[in-house]
């Protein structure tokens, strides 16, 4: 049987409400491309991110001729994606869609784009069996266009078997350009229940593990090429203590020595004392922690299946050993108050912590905070506009409640930014201290003031800027986890 599409071009678009100098090399496109060239099928990887416009973007596809050109699209920010695809739409190759977007709203994306194909949840086995020429029909996760008529397929069973996905190589990537701090997942899905996510229909609920043994074979890969940083992006990575410490064990038997690691994905009654000390002895450095609100009341009304003694247990753990530690929050859940809310405030000002983030809360479809929201009319901003307009930082409200109108959302969330800035400030006059001394606290405070921030930030865009600020971090000793 011969190839439907031997040459894939995938394209990443900006993100919205993020960072538009992000270089972070992007693990699931990363995973569908290795999948695809292990298969036989070449393609390539277009990041808008690194400045590409529409003219540069139609130039590349015009030389690459591919068959088949396969966009990622994230909810916030579609529309900007949506009109990416108008533009490229030609005879010469057909396009789909996939990412978060696709797998919470269905069919739906093909009824806003002229794509011809979509795809939702896991997509390498659905992105091979339609490049090499499967019936429509047969293809689980795929949906498509007969005639006028949509098709959704049946959602494929979770892959359980994560070790016969060969890591990302990044081959098809313009490597180079990125920041060369290595993602790596060594898990999918998630078995909790928390009312603002919408993992269950992204990645599915079952949760699903690569071997330590295979995990141990990327870093060993990176590691080899003299790579040292790596970001684990599970959104559970400790929810098996035992396969983190045999990873762990496996890292100190090899003699990887001199990593940096950071893992966003804890969950507090997911660690203890013997886990976090294998972590901490092979090179983890960083953990950040979903906290989400400040108290037991509010636990239970997100579901979150935790207490606040256990939390609270777990970060003062964390901190004992010496972790950098981020603190998530989301303000202004179903029935939250503003007294609940103080109480977030309260918590993250409590520690030592190193960061802390408090989202706006933007019900996605999919999450049962959207179908809350929506059942009782709660909405004061329409979803197209928001979801394309606001970002989980912006202190623009797009529902309200009885508990929190509006305007008091709107101070809160102002009011959070104020917290934010105190707690990354102390933060840094204490990584400041050991040079600076008693200049470390007035240090910190100038270095967070706005135009000044401007400044650092504008140059860390820059390799030559970067660098300079790195070295002065090193020979300093000013050891702040994200310049």
């Amino acid at each position: 049987m011969t190839n439907r599409f031997d040459k894939v071009v995938f394209i990443i678009p900006p993100f919205e409400g993020q960072n538009q100098d992000n270089r972070g090399l992007l693990l699931g496109i990363g995973y569908v491309s290795q999948y695809l060239l292990d298969n036989g099928i070449a393609n390539k990887v277009i990041d808008l991110r690194l400045g590409y416009d529409i003219p540069e973007l139609k130039k590349q596809l015009a030389d690459y001729a591919p068959g088949l050109v396969a966009f990622v699209v994230f909810t916030n920010g579609h529309g900007k994606t949506y009109k990416i695809v108008n533009a490229i739409k030609s005879k010469k190759y057909k396009i789909l869609l996939g990412g978060y977007h696709a797998s919470t709203i269905k069919t739906k994306i093909l009824e806003e784009t002229p794509a011809d194909f979509a795809i939702k949840v896991e997509g390498e086995d659905a992105m091979l069996e339609l490049c090499k020429g499967a019936p429509y029909e047969s293809i689980l996760n795929l949906m498509w266009r007969d005639g006028k008529k949509l098709v959704e397929n049946p959602l494929r069973p979770y892959v359980t078997d994560l070790d016969r996905f060969n890591f990302p190589k990044y081959e098809s990537f313009e490597f180079e350009k990125y920041d060369h701090v290595m993602p790596v997942c060594s898990s999918r899905g998630c078995p909790f229940f928390c009312t603002f996510c919408t993992t269950a229909v992204t990645a599915g609920r079952p949760f699903r593990t690569r071997t330590p043994e295979n995990v141990l074979k990327e870093i060993k890969y990176w590691y080899d090429k003299g790579f040292r940083d790596f970001a684990f992006v599970d959104d559970n990575f400790t929810l098996m203590k035992d396969r983190v410490i045999e990873l762990c064990k496996l890292i100190e038997k090899n003699k990887l020595t001199g990593l940096a690691m950071r893992c966003a994905g804890i969950r507090a009654d997911r660690v203890d004392r013997e886990v976090l000390t294998y972590m901490r002895k092979v090179g983890f450095t960083q953990l950040g922690l979903g906290v989400e609100v400040g108290n037991d009341k509010m636990l239970k009304i997100i579901k979150k299946g935790e207490t606040m003694a256990a939390i609270e247990k777990a970060i003062r753990e964390i901190l004992r050993l010496k972790f950098d530690l981020q603190l998530y929050f989301v303000l202004g859940n179903q029935y939250e108050t503003a007294q609940d809310i103080e109480d977030s405030f309260k918590l993250a000002l409590k520690y030592p912590i190193s960061d802390v983030h408090f989202y706006n809360p933007l019900p996605f479809p999919g999450s049962e905070l959207f179908d809350w929201v929506a059942s009782n009319n709660y909405f004061i901003e329409e979803f197209n506009n928001y979801i394309n307009n606001n970002c989980n930082f912006s202190v623009k409200p797009v529902f309200e409640t009885p508990e929190l109108p509006a305007k008091e959302r709107e101070r809160l969330l102002r009011k959070s930014k104020v917290i934010e800035d105190i707690i990354l400030r102390r933060y840094i006059a204490r990584k400041m201290k050991p040079t600076f001394g008693l200049f470390a606290s007035p240090l910190a405070f100038i270095v967070m003031l706005k135009p000044v921030k401007w400044m650092i930030n504008t140059t860390f865009r820059h390799p030559v800027g970067k660098a300079a600020i790195r070295l002065f971090m090193k020979v300093f000793r000013v050891d702040v986890h994200y310049l």
